[in-house]
C-alpha cells in the first residue's frame, strides 16, 4: 500500500480510537473530550465525529492525521507511521464500525 492509499485509511479511524491510542483520557463527566498532557480536545459527534477542536488553543482539524499531528505536534509523514502502529485487525474493525454509537 502506497502512502497516499494507507493515509485515506486511516484518515477513516474514528477519533475516540485514534485518542486513546494516542495516550488521551476520556473525560468522565463529558465523553467528548479526551485529555493529552498537553492538550485537551473535544471530538464532534454524528456527522461531525471525524472532526475535533481545542477550545483553549482555538484550534481545530478533521480526520485522524490531523489529530495525530496536533496531539503529537509532529508531521504528516511521522503521523502516519505512528497511526500505522495500530494493529490491522483493530484498524479494520475500527473502521468498519464508523458511525457505530462510541459518542452515544
Amino acid at each position: 500500500m502506497n502512502l497516499r492509499e494507507q493515509a485515506n485509511r486511516l484518515r477513516q479511524l474514528p477519533l475516540a480510537d485514534v485518542a486513546s491510542h494516542l495516550g488521551g483520557k476520556q473525560h468522565p463527566q463529558d465523553r467528548q473530550r479526551w485529555d493529552f498532557q498537553n492538550c485537551a480536545v473535544w471530538v464532534g459527534k454524528t456527522e461531525n465525529s471525524h472532526r475535533f477542536y481545542d477550545h483553549r488553543t482555538s484550534h481545530g482539524g478533521g480526520g485522524a492525521i490531523d489529530l495525530t499531528m496536533y496531539v503529537l505536534g509532529c508531521s504528516f509523514k511521522e503521523a502516519v507511521d505512528r497511526l500505522s502502529g495500530l494493529s490491522s485487525g483493530r484498524m479494520a474493525s475500527a473502521v468498519s464500525g464508523i458511525g457505530s454509537g462510541w459518542d452515544d
